[in-house]
């Protein structure tokens, strides 16, 4: 970064007005490409119906995005979480609104279920990410873990 930083400044000196253009330009790029870290919070993992999922923030190693135009990429990596409850088929985790899918979105990712490594399908509709087993059985008790990433389409 203090290379282009001392380009713009060469430019600057040069042509103020290109050297404007290219800040912007240089704005834009670090908007689009940067990755943005999905702040922990407790209330924003939990399974569906009476089935808990306890997420703790020391299980979240990776839950972060990136948007390019209206496309983002969603990476999730959770690990030694635990299901309880009545167990259930869907753990969800809750997402900010500025990545709100437009339409419904699938991925396919990567699981323990009680310690056994599974596929898992991935389906994000507005602001909720629900992983399922992949024959959309009921999750065991004990501990689970998540990895995926997917793409999809927001509205703004």
């Amino acid at each position: 970064m203090n290379l282009v930083l001392r380009f713009l400044d060469y430019i600057r000196a040069l042509s103020p007005a290109l050297a404007s253009e290219l800040e912007q330009l240089v704005t834009a790029i670090n908007k689009n490409f940067r990755l943005t870290s999905i702040p922990y919070v407790s209330t924003n993992f939990t399974g569906n119906n009476a089935m808990t999922w306890t997420v703790i923030a020391s299980n979240v190693e990776k839950l972060y995005y990136r948007r390019t135009g209206t496309i983002v990429t969603l990476w999730v990596l959770i690990n030694s979480t635990t299901v309880g409850g009545t167990l259930n088929t869907a753990l969800q985790i809750d997402l900010p609104l500025e990545i709100t899918a437009k339409q419904t979105s699938y991925a396919i990712g990567h699981a323990l279920d009680n310690g056994g490594g599974i596929t898992c399908v991935g389906i994000l509709a507005g602001t909720r990410l629900s992983v399922f087993r992949p024959d959309i059985s009921n999750w065991t008790a004990g501990t689970a873990a998540v990895r995926l990433t997917m793409d999809y389409e927001v509205s703004r």
